[in-house]
C-alpha cells in the first residue's frame, strides 16, 4: 500500500501492527493476510478522511488480482463503509485485463463484487477502464479520462494507489498471472507495449513484442 500526498494522518490499526516493524515507518510487516486487509481498510479510512477535510475529493488507484480483495470486503462492511463519505470518493483502476467487465478475469469485476455494488458510491465516481476495446484504444480512452478529471498537470496525483504483490514478494502487473494475456495497465507515462511470461508465479522472461499497454498522461 502506497500512498501519495503531505496529508498528517492518524495511524489506524495500530494495534495489528506486528512488534517486527521495519524501522522505515512506511514500511510495516504484519503476520497474517488478514491483519494486512485490516490494517489497509483503516488506511484507507484515515486517507480519506484527511484528504477530504483538505481537499475534495478523494481520488484512489484501485490493484486488481487477489492481493487486495480481502481489504475491499472489508471497507464494504458495517465497520468501514459508514466511515467513509462516499460521494467525495473517486475510484480509478491502476491496470485491466483486456476483457469485458463480467468476465471473471476482470478487475472492474472483482472490485465491484467485493466493494463497489456493497456501497452507496454514484456511479459517475467509478472510472473503470475499458477492457473490451483494443488495449491501445482503451489507454488512450483512460489518458484522457484522467486528463479531464486531474486537470492540466504533468501527472495525476492520487491521494492513494494501491499495488498487488505476488507470491515471491515481487510488485507485477496483474497481467503476470495470465501468460501471454492482453492487459491495459495504466502504471506508465508513454504508451509502450511488454509482454511478461510467468511461470509459477515467477517472471521468466520479457518479450519485447507484447500486448499489454501502459500509458497515463503522456
Amino acid at each position: 500500500m502506497k500512498a501519495h500526498g503531505t496529508h498528517p494522518l492518524p495511524r489506524g490499526g495500530t494495534d495489528l501492527i506486528s512488534e517486527r516493524m521495519n524501522p522505515d515507518p512506511n514500511v510495516l510487516v504484519f503476520d497474517t493476510p488478514e491483519q494486512v486487509a485490516q490494517a489497509a481498510a483503516e488506511r484507507f479510512v484515515d486517507y480519506s478522511i484527511a484528504s477530504i477535510s483538505d481537499h475534495v475529493p478523494f481520488a484512489v488507484a484501485l490493484a486488481g488480482g487477489s492481493t487486495p480483495r480481502r481489504a475491499y470486503e472489508l471497507l464494504a462492511t458495517d465497520e468501514f463503509k459508514g466511515r467513509i463519505n462516499w460521494p467525495r470518493v473517486h475510484l480509478f483502476f491502476g491496470d485491466e485485463r483486456a476483457v469485458p467487465p463480467d468476465d471473471p478475469q476482470s478487475n472492474y469485476r472483482m472490485v465491484n463484487d467485493a466493494l463497489i455494488s456493497r456501497i452507496a458510491i454514484p456511479a459517475e465516481n467509478v472510472h473503470r477502464i475499458i477492457g473490451e476495446i483494443e488495449p491501445t484504444e482503451s489507454a488512450q480512452s483512460y489518458e484522457a479520462e484522467l486528463k479531464d478529471f486531474f486537470g492540466k498537470v504533468d501527472w495525476p496525483r492520487f491521494d492513494l494507489v494501491w499495488l498487488g504483490m505476488g507470491a515471491d514478494g515481487c510488485r507485477y502487473p496483474a497481467a503476470a498471472n495470465q501468460t501471454g494475456s492482453h492487459h491495459v495497465d495504466v502504471a506508465g507515462h508513454q504508451s509502450r507495449s511488454a509482454r511478461d511470461i510467468y511461470g509459477d508465479g515467477k517472471r521468466q522472461g520479457c518479450d519485447a513484442r507484447a500486448h499489454f499497454v501502459q500509458r497515463i498522461c503522456g
